[in-house]
């Protein structure tokens, strides 16, 4: 990794700390693979009382899908 990449890295790898440390409800985050901080997993779970309840949300390379429950 180039210094720019390595430092971009590091502020990921943070922030992914950080959002472990104090999670958000409703949302799941974490790397695809522990060596590629630019790769991530994300699910978000519908809130009560919107459009989005009981519905899994899942983020895939710029897109999101979603599967009803």
């Amino acid at each position: 990794m180039d210094g720019s990449s390595s430092g971009s890295a590091l502020l990921l790898l943070k922030q992914l700390r950080e959002f472990n440390r104090h999670p958000v409800e409703g949302i799941s985050a974490g790397l695809i693979e522990e060596s590629n901080p630019f790769a991530w997993n994300v699910i978000l779970v519908g809130p009560s009382d919107t459009l989005y309840e009981g519905r899994f949300n899942f983020a895939d390379e710029n897109r999101i899908i979603f599967i009803d429950i």
